[in-house]
C-alpha cells in the first residue's frame, strides 16, 4: 500500500470564462522529503503565485526546480495545471452537483449556504479522482485544500444532519469524495487517515505548489495567446524553462482565444499542463 498526499487550489482566468485547479500529488514520504528540502534550500520562505515579483525569480526557479525533482522521483505522482472550457466545465460542474446535492439530501443537510459551498469545490475533487483514476483504491490519499475565499467559509461551518449530528465542512467534502469514488472511481485512492483538511498555504509545501505552477501555467498559456507585461511574462518564462520538455508548446496556440484584457475563450474541452510518474 501507497500512502499519497496532495495538494489542491483553484485557478481562473480573469473574466472567468475558463477556471480549473491543480494538483500536485505524490507519495507521502516523497512530500515529506519536499517539505524538508524546501526547508533546507529555501529556509523562512512561502510562494505565492499572486505575490511574486521580479526580484523573487532566483528563489521561485529554486523552488519549480525541487518540485519537479521531487514529481519525479516518487511514483505515482503528477503535477497538473486543469483549466476547463466554459461549456465543459458547466456540464461537468452540473454533473458534480447533482451527484452532492443527491449526498446531502441523504445526510439531511439542512444549512443551504453550507451545501453551496460544498457544490463549489466538488467539481475540483472530482477532478482529482478522475487523475488519480487507476491508482488502486488499496492505496490512500490525504488531500489539503488551498484555504481561499470560498473554503474558508466552509472550513469552520457547521451543520446537522436528519438526526441532528453535527456536520463540518471538511465531513462533507470527504463523503463527497467516497461518493464520487464508489460510483465514478472504484479504482482511485481511498481517503487516508488524514481524509480531506482546508489549510493555509503555509501549512502545507504542496498547497504552495499547486497556488505556483497554477499561477505560473496560466501566465505561461497567457503567452502563447498575447503579449503580456513583463511580470507575467516572466513567470510564463519561467514556468517553461522549468517544465518546457514536457509541454506540447506548437499547438498552444489552438487551444483558444484571448478575450479582452484578462480572459480565455478555450476551444477544447481542456487545457491540461504538466508532468506524471
Amino acid at each position: 500500500m501507497v500512502s499519497l498526499t496532495a495538494g489542491m487550489d483553484e485557478v481562473a482566468t480573469g473574466g472567468q470564462s475558463s477556471e480549473g485547479w491543480t494538483y500536485c500529488v505524490m507519495p507521502s514520504t516523497v512530500a515529506s522529503a519536499l517539505q524538508t528540502d524546501l526547508r533546507i534550500a529555501l529556509p523562512g520562505l512561502t510562494f505565492h503565485g499572486n505575490q511574486f515579483t521580479p526580484a523573487d525569480e532566483a528563489t521561485y526557479r529554486k523552488f519549480l526546480e525541487i518540485v519537479r525533482t521531487a514529481v519525479e522521483a516518487g511514483a505515482p505522482s503528477l503535477l497538473q495545471f486543469v483549466l476547463m472550457s466554459a461549456s465543459s466545465r458547466d456540464e461537468y460542474v452540473a454533473f458534480c452537483r447533482r451527484s452532492v446535492t443527491a449526498g446531502l439530501a441523504k445526510s439531511g443537510v439542512s444549512a443551504k449556504k453550507m451545501a453551496k459551498r460544498v457544490e463549489k469545490i466538488a467539481p475540483g475533487i472530482g477532478e482529482l479522482l478522475k487523475r488519480v483514476d487507476g491508482w488502486g483504491s488499496t492505496n490512500t490519499i490525504d488531500l489539503f485544500i488551498d484555504d481561499d475565499d470560498v473554503t474558508s467559509k466552509l472550513k469552520n461551518a457547521v451543520a446537522k444532519d436528519a438526526t441532528g449530528k453535527p456536520l463540518t465542512g471538511p465531513m462533507l467534502l470527504r463523503a463527497v469524495y467516497r461518493a464520487f469514488q464508489d460510483s465514478l472511481r472504484p479504482t482511485a485512492p481511498s481517503l487516508g487517515p488524514k481524509e480531506i483538511d482546508i489549510v493555509k498555504d503555509e501549512a502545507s509545501a504542496l498547497v504552495q505548489v499547486a497556488d505556483v505552477v497554477g499561477n505560473f501555467a496560466l501566465a505561461y498559456y497567457y503567452s502563447k495567446l498575447k503579449t503580456l507585461g513583463a511580470t507575467r511574462t516572466l513567470k510564463a518564462n519561467i514556468f517553461a524553462d522549468t517544465f518546457g520538455d514536457t509541454l506540447d508548446q506548437a499547438t498552444a496556440r489552438e487551444w483558444g482565444k484571448p478575450v479582452g484584457d484578462d480572459d480565455i475563450e478555450l476551444d477544447v474541452g481542456a487545457v491540461v499542463l504538466g508532468i506524471k510518474s
